[in-house]
């Protein structure tokens, strides 16, 4: 698992990681967190967005 954590510049640092950990709960292993200062964001009410990508391995897959 990966997350970012876009931040709108001006917004705290810890403001992101409470979003994450409210968001994702605590993990035994915490995935890769990259955090990056933006101007803005799509929606101008928001301040932070989280966007994370997983990878979950299926069992018995018949993939070719």
């Amino acid at each position: 698992m990966k997350v970012n954590i876009y931040l709108v510049d001006g917004c705290e640092l810890a403001v992101g990681f409470k979003e994450f950990q409210e968001t994702f709960g605590e993990l035994e292993k915490p995935p890769l967190i990259t955090v990056l200062k933006v101007a803005g964001l799509a929606n101008p009410l928001c301040l932070v967005e989280i966007d994370a990508i997983a990878v979950v391995e299926e069992e018995n897959c018949m993939c070719d």
